[in-house]
């Protein structure tokens, strides 16, 4: 297939790609330009046709979509994986995420209308990305055990729509939410090294050699993922859980 370059928009920090409905039933994303609410609707189903060829991991089943919105039905029974990582289980549900996004980078299938190609420094060695791997948009579903993925358009803060990435750009992603503790939010991620460690071994089992570039991507990732904060948080770059995030990656 060939590869797109991709529309790159330079947006407002402020500035919100969309908006939120919720109902008992449904989650609708209302989208300012129409070619995100494109891009989001093909991945999401390119991903819920990988999630049933492999059982790897659930994506909510997409009901209806206009130009400008796409409309998912609302799953029972699933809460934040930030909540699962304070019981038992939680290194084993690590390696489970690692295991899901291995699967995605190596098996996601996306046509060439939604093939679109980072900028530098993510445009070397490329796979399909979810572009958003952040704890918020990993669910747990309790009553399966299943590990469920929303969300899948690109981060705004990440500069642009885009599809094809380093694969670091997820693991960063996810790594950041690990260790950083942002101002005001009270759910933190006990012994976040194990979970990280547990969720790379995860990754590794599908991708093999695939954190070769780990350390550089999350320098890179992690100037993107700071800066989109208001300027008092900044200071938060040097706090000791990203200290111990550095160590890790050494």
């Amino acid at each position: 297939m060939s590869t797109f370059r991709p529309k790159i928009r330079p947006r407002a920090r402020s500035a919100k790609s969309c908006s939120v409905e919720v109902n008992s039933f449904e989650v609708t994303k209302n989208y300012v330009h129409t070619d995100v609410a494109s891009v989001e609707r093909i991945k999401s189903l390119a991903a819920a046709e990988l999630a049933e060829r492999t059982r790897a991991f659930v994506v909510p089943t997409l009901i209806s979509s206009t130009d400008d919105s796409n409309t998912w039905r609302k799953m029972p029974d699933i809460a934040p994986i930030r909540e699962q990582f304070g019981r038992q289980r939680a290194e084993e549900l690590a390696q489970q995420i690692g295991r899901a996004l291995g699967t995605i980078h190596t098996e996601l299938r996306l046509p060439a209308t939604a093939r679109f190609l980072a900028p530098a420094p993510f445009n070397q060695q490329t796979v399909p990305i979810h572009g958003d791997f952040g704890l918020s948009n990993i669910q747990y579903q309790a009553s399966t055990g299943d590990i469920v993925v929303l969300d899948w358009s690109t981060a705004d803060w990440l500069g642009g729509t885009f599809t094809l990435a380093q694969p670091e750009v997820d693991l960063a992603m996810f790594l950041l939410d690990l260790f950083y503790q942002r101002p005001l939010e009270n759910a933190t991620v006990d012994a976040p090294s194990d979970l990280a460690r547990a969720f790379l071994f995860g990754y590794t089992t599908i991708r093999p050699g695939g954190l070769v570039r780990l350390r550089e991507g999350t320098h890179h990732v992690a100037h993107l993922y700071l800066r989109r904060a208001r300027t008092g948080w900044r200071r938060t770059l040097r706090i000791p859980s990203l200290v111990r995030l550095e160590r890790l990656l050494r």
